[in-house]
């Protein structure tokens, strides 16, 4: 009975060593990747920045703006992935504000970003797509928002409906859409804007606020 107390043990020792020595190797294979993950990034990201600068024509300028405002978003996921043990799920709210802390870095002078969410979990699609959102509308803010200097604020707020459904709210206090945009306004923005919709399974309601642009995503969050 000891001797096969012993074997039994002896296997289960064995079997420890094994998965801590996979275990090992899994993390170094992960780092590896998130290596490489980063650098083909950041040379996508630098390359479209160059090709930006190439082109002349209007059309291609925006397609390759739309490129990086994708990469941005998947940049910043990836980072966030590669610290969580679950690495399909994210959480939505720490992401966003990420996102939101690398875009104030990016505002113009007396323009601030906002930000304010609630703990949810949801699928990387769905986080990719809602980080496009953000990344475009702050951009689409600061660049048309506030001219002349103005000073103001983008304010992103992420909330529940009372049906358990989440929104997305996206605001600032600039001037303003002019009064023959809103729902029929065009451009890369909204091109950005449809994409999304289709990932979420949602609409978009963009209209002026009492002080500048609102931009609403209502939608059902998913972890598989």
């Amino acid at each position: 009975m000891q001797r096969d107390t012993l074997r039994v043990l002896a296997r289960q020792v064995m079997t420890m060593l094994e998965m801590r020595k996979a275990l090992r190797s899994a993390d170094i294979l992960r780092r590896e990747v998130d290596h490489r993950v980063k650098n083909s990034l950041q040379s996508l990201s630098s390359f479209t920045n160059l090709q930006t600068r190439a082109f002349a024509a209007e059309e291609a300028k925006q397609a390759l703006s739309m490129v990086k405002t994708r990469i941005d978003a998947l940049t910043q996921l990836h980072e966030m992935l590669y610290h969580s043990d679950e690495h399909s799920v994210v959480e939505l709210g720490q992401y966003l504000a990420g996102v939101c802390a690398r875009l104030e870095g990016l505002a113009p002078a007396g323009v601030t970003v906002e930000v304010a969410t609630v703990p949810v979990s949801v699928v990387a699609q769905q986080a990719v797509a809602l980080g496009t959102f953000v990344n475009e509308f702050a951009a689409n803010s600061f660049k048309h928002g506030f001219p002349d200097g103005q000073a103001g604020a983008v304010m992103i707020n992420l909330g529940f409906e009372p049906d358990g459904r989440l929104r997305l709210t996206c605001s600032d206090t600039g001037v303003g859409l002019p009064p023959d945009q809103g729902a029929k306004a065009t451009g890369l923005g909204m091109k950005v804007a449809e994409v999304v919709c289709i990932e979420l399974g949602t609409e978009l309601d963009l209209r002026n606020g009492a002080q500048g642009v609102v931009a609403t995503l209502t939608f059902t969050p998913t972890t598989e």
